[in-house]
């Protein structure tokens, strides 16, 4: 039986970078090449979302809105306070922070109403007890619980939003345009060298505006996701 013989040259680098996926892989280091030549490794690969870009700018947005609605939740808190104990447990933490202003006056009916032996609406309830939430309603007014959670250690947080504005692959052809799109940005930059700056970025921005978005968080470029996702 013939058998061809084929010599394999690679670099330093990369032998070091393939022993390392060698390693990984729990493979000698010949055995993960002769895979990689056959495509057996790329048969084998599980498949890895990659991050193609992530909107700052709206994130940041969402961020700002979220930490207001957290001051106007303390505000709730202290005119809330005047009337009842706060809730303490996740439970009650939730409800209150869902709707402050039905967990007020059902905890103020909790505690007056046994007291009080008259058939009246909470209303005037409210009225006999002289308790006046015109100061409580301003501060409803734009309230948002949805941007505010309670966590694990049951404090009143904003929610994590930054996976809302990050866009990712959904498979390996993906993969592979956002790697070549990639290159074809480091391309530039490398030609560019040392007289690449934001003025060259956003033109070229403008030229391959179809391959292409400028990423403020980075402050360089990144591949378009409607390029990467085809």
């Amino acid at each position: 039986m013939y058998t061809e013989k084929i010599s394999l040259r690679i670099t330093p680098e990369d032998k070091d970078k393939f022993q390392i996926e060698a390693d990984k892989q729990k493979l000698p280091l010949t055995t993960y090449l002769r895979n990689k030549i056959s495509g057996i490794e790329d048969e084998n690969k599980e498949f890895e979302p990659q991050l193609i870009s992530y909107d700052s700018q709206e994130h940041n947005k969402k961020q700002h809105s979220a930490n207001l609605q957290l001051k106007k939740f303390e505000q709730i808190k202290v005119e809330a306070s005047k009337y009842i104990d706060l809730p303490t447990t996740k439970e009650g933490l939730t409800e209150f922070l869902t709707n402050p202003l039905n967990y007020l006056t059902s905890q103020i009916e909790i505690k007056h109403r046994p007291s009080i032996n008259i058939p009246i609406s909470k209303e005037k309830l409210l009225d006999l007890l002289d308790i006046n939430l015109s100061s409580l309603n301003a501060i409803l007014n734009g309230y948002d619980s949805r941007l505010l959670t309670v966590d694990d250690n049951n404090t009143i947080k904003t929610k994590d939003f930054r996976k809302q504005f990050e866009t990712y692959t959904s498979n390996e052809a993906e993969n592979k345009r956002l790697i070549e799109g990639n290159d074809m940005i480091n391309s530039f930059v490398n030609v560019g060298g040392k007289g690449y700056n934001n003025a060259n970025i956003h033109q070229l921005a403008n030229i391959l505006k179809d391959l292409v978005i400028y990423d403020s968080s980075i402050s360089n470029l990144r591949i378009s996701p409607r390029y990467v996702k085809g």
